[in-house]
């Protein structure tokens, strides 16, 4: 009986090991995960607003009515998804320069006076 007892506690014991490293590996798959999501969520703000300088051009060579309300309200809804964006993401509007393979990140935030 006492030899079942060491051999439950030393499986137990190798389990935990198991699920310590899976921890580990799954803690370095979400950074890395993280990261890439929020590069991407950069490029889509960063084309947002590269998007609304756009269609004020289109906007001030429009000729119908139609047309001009259509882009007034597609710009406000881009004014409103850049908004949430930066409340939601307070650091988003930094351009961040991110090697995946290492730790090291540089930041520039374009609203600061340098």
């Amino acid at each position: 009986m006492k030899n079942k007892s060491v051999n439950y506690n030393t499986n137990v014991n190798e389990n935990q090991m198991e699920s310590s490293t899976l921890k580990s590996n799954n803690s370095i798959e979400n950074e890395i995960l993280y990261k890439k999501s929020m590069i991407e969520l950069r490029e889509i703000y960063w084309y947002e607003k590269q998007t609304l300088i756009a269609l004020k051009m289109i906007m001030s060579t429009a000729k119908t009515t139609e047309l001009k309300e259509i882009l007034t309200l597609q710009t406000k809804y881009i004014r409103d998804h850049i908004k949430k964006l930066e409340v939601k993401f307070p650091s988003i509007n930094e351009i961040v320069s991110v090697d995946l393979n290492s730790s090291r990140k540089t930041s520039i935030n374009p609203n600061s006076q340098d």
